[in-house]
């Protein structure tokens, strides 16, 4: 337990370490565009990439768009529900006669090992003190 309590401290440096990242990672993010001008802009074969990376999408336009006189950036984040029905969208309107093409990635953000088994080491020092 006096383990616990003394590596304590440094448990909460960590969680606010990962807090402001998550909070600065938000900001440095792109304007957002809805669904809708998203769907919009990839129907008129205006969308270059799509990046996915959780539930937010990073959309990069081939020009201005047309459509909607707000959008003036060439980069956008559009935030979706589902990465795999956000990815079945992608297929079916960039499959067939639409003729519209896309360079589609999808990052799998899984958190490394070691991050994942901390809550296991502290719960094991927990129950079994030195």
């Amino acid at each position: 337990m006096k383990l616990l309590k003394a590596i304590s401290p440094y448990i909460v440096m960590i969680g606010l370490v990962v807090l402001v990242v998550m909070v600065a990672s938000s900001l440095m993010s792109g304007p957002e565009m809805s669904y809708s001008q998203f769907l919009t802009e990839l129907r008129s074969d205006n969308v270059a990439s799509v990046k996915v990376e959780g539930n937010t999408a990073t959309v990069k336009l081939k020009e201005q768009s047309k459509h909607d006189a707000k959008l003036k950036m060439d980069e956008y984040t559009v935030k979706i529900l589902s990465q795999d029905v956000f990815e079945k969208v992608i297929v079916d309107e960039t499959s067939g006669e639409n003729g519209v093409s896309v360079k589609y990635t999808a990052v799998d953000n899984e958190l490394p090992f070691i991050v994942r088994i901390i809550p296991y080491i502290l719960f094991d020092i927990e129950n079994h003190p030195l």
